[in-house]
């Protein structure tokens, strides 16, 4: 069926999306799929995220596709995407990994450095903010702070997409941290010394 397809132009392909033929985008998503992905994976170097935006621009095509019509270079804006979302990705990624150290190294200080007194405060200050997540955030970050297990692991012990615990965990972490910082008052001080010093 997707031989008649060969010979369209981006721009048939794009038409023909627009006016919502399915046959036409699986045909753009075949010939643009390994290309975008090659693109993707060269930003990102990690194959499960360059196979995740490469998706996620797929689903923008299909979901905004009656404005394919006025795109004049479809290969230049499918690229555009894939940077752009490469970019969002990276901008996430470093905020969630700074928010997972940091809540890291704060359980590392107040076993250490801390006097008895406010190491005993931040732990129960964290205690308290991990008992006020949700069930699946809680279940996911114990399993990543307390058991040490990977984010794989966590997702086949629970039965969840890598993804959606890489976002608990994140959804976790923020949610932490922005009690530690209603409840304990040199947990900003740390704050700022761990992101400006």
């Amino acid at each position: 069926m997707e031989s008649k397809y060969t010979s369209y132009s981006e721009k048939d392909l794009f038409f023909l999306v627009a006016g919502g033929d399915e046959q036409a985008f699986a045909a753009l998503f075949r010939r643009y799929y390994p290309i975008l992905y090659k693109k993707a994976l060269s930003y990102l170097k990690s194959e499960f995220w360059a196979e995740e935006i490469v998706q996620e621009v797929f689903v923008i095509v299909w979901k905004g596709k009656e404005q394919l019509v006025d795109i004049q270079n479809p290969a230049g804006w499918l690229h555009r995407l894939i940077w752009n979302k490469a970019i969002d990705r990276i901008r996430r990624r470093g905020a969630e990994v700074k928010a997972q150290y940091t809540l890291q190294q704060i359980t590392e200080v107040a076993t250490a450095a801390l006097p008895a007194d406010q190491r005993e405060e931040l732990l129960t200050a964290l205690e308290k903010a991990v008992n006020q997540l949700s069930e699946q955030r809680k279940k996911v970050y114990l399993l990543r702070y307390k058991e040490d297990l990977g984010l794989e692991e966590i997702a086949g012990k629970l039965q969840l997409s890598r993804n959606s615990v890489r976002n608990y965990l994140a959804e976790a972490t923020r949610q932490i941290r922005a009690y530690l910082l209603q409840h304990v008052d040199f947990y900003l001080v740390y704050c700022v010394c761990c992101y400006f010093l």
